[in-house]
């Protein structure tokens, strides 16, 4: 099973390895597993350790790109000696936030970059970027997104370490100082060596292609091609992985109105839709009572409606015959009022023709929650501790 000190790199609200474990197990090696939302990679982890074929997506470049990562073998060697490279380059360099390729000098990236890290570690950062990209246009390769990485962990982490900002970790970011004496190239080596510590640990037995793709229309894969799917679909109004990210992702060749277009797209993303929710009212039903909630909110349910109507339709379709479908999934409290996420999902699963073999639900472990609970003690704020796997089949009729 996988522990804490596998993860290459800090992610909120990972899926229980063990869940995802018993699942995977079930399959013989070389199955076809697929996350069509991997997150952290929990399952690509699992899957690639299990000796399985592994597929996943996701919308966050930087989600997607520390799956790869965790599920690829790495020459060490080379990561360390392009990281001596990258150093000494950067080193030399008197780079700024105006030398990245994908920057404008007045732009809002520009002023994103001002706001969250202070002059000696942009000059930093923007050194070992420069570097990194030119790394990535010459000669793209496994060992480079692995610096990437690296790069990225002194900046999403919980306490302040590269950025001004503390609980970048959570997708909670905060400025908390205004200067910083953070040393960047000691600190990306240190992270460097510990990735490399963690990666070594990780076994890999299967094979993972992981892309950057939407849950709701993956276009790369095939009907009927897949013997399961083990995900965790994001909750509604739950967290905003990108919020975090794109404190990395600004180095990594991202602007952010690219990041903002990302974030509107997400699934359960808090914005609402003027589309026609009528033929997934059967979806909505399962939400609960809502009627005391106001247009907006009741606007951005029926989004999330469609979101996960679309999700469970490509589901049902890439998944083979008899084919299964295990979703970990967590209710959400909007204004007050408690939304049962797990419901609306069956309900949606149920609408596109997969079958619901089990449901059961087990306690998030307090230290693992992200998502706001209610702060008196009833049996609302009991439900908001609990998460539900839902189990689906693609039921194979005959003819």
């Amino acid at each position: 099973m996988l522990h804490s000190r596998s993860y290459l790199h800090p992610f909120p609200a990972r899926m229980a390895p063990n869940i995802a474990l018993e699942e995977i197990e079930r399959f013989d090696a070389g199955s076809i597993i697929v996350d069509p939302m991997v997150g952290s990679g929990t399952v690509a982890m699992t899957a690639v350790a299990a000796g399985h074929q592994f597929y996943g997506f996701d919308l966050d470049p930087l989600a997607a790109l520390i799956a790869q990562v965790s599920t690829s073998c790495l020459d060490y060697d080379r990561v360390r000696g392009l990281f001596e490279t990258i150093i000494r380059q950067a080193r030399l360099n008197s780079a700024t936030p105006a030398d990245l390729p994908w920057v404008e000098v007045e732009d809002e990236t520009h002023k994103f970059i001002g706001f969250w890290f202070a002059d000696k570690q942009k000059r930093a950062l923007s050194g070992i970027a420069v570097e990194l990209d030119r790394l990535h246009q010459s000669e793209p390769s496994k060992e480079v997104d692995a610096l990437k990485i690296a790069l990225s962990r002194i900046i999403v982490t919980k306490e302040s370490k590269a950025s001004l900002a503390r609980d970048t970790s959570h997708s909670r970011p905060h400025r908390v100082a205004k200067t910083s004496d953070y040393d960047v190239f000691k600190g990306f080596e240190q992270s460097v060596t510990q990735m490399l510590q963690r990666h070594s640990k990780l076994k890999i037995d299967g094979n993972a292609t992981i892309q950057r793709g939407d849950a709701r229309k993956i276009d790369s894969i095939g009907d009927g091609f897949c013997d399961a799917i083990v995900s965790s679909p994001p909750y509604l109004n739950a967290i905003d992985y990108l919020r975090g990210h794109k404190l990395s992702l600004v180095w990594l060749g991202f602007t952010i109105p690219q990041i903002r277009q990302l974030r509107s797209m997400s699934v359960g993303a808090e914005r609402a839709t003027t589309k026609s929710v009528e033929m997934v009212s059967k979806v909505l039903a399962g939400f609960g009572d809502i009627s005391n909630l106001a247009p907006r909110q009741k606007a951005m349910i029926s989004r999330y409606a469609i979101d996960l109507h679309r999700l469970s339709k490509e589901a049902e379709r890439i998944l083979k015959p008899n084919g299964t479908a295990l979703y970990v999934m967590g209710n959400s409290c909007l204004k007050g009022v408690y939304i049962d996420n797990a419901s609306a999902l069956a309900n949606a699963a149920e609408l596109v023709g997969l079958t619901l073999l089990d449901r059961s639900e087990r306690e998030i472990p307090l230290g693992s929650r992200y998502l706001p609970t209610p702060k008196e003690n009833n049996a609302l704020a009991s439900r908001m501790r609990k998460e539900i796997v839902l189990k689906f089949q693609k039921v194979a009729f005959s003819s």
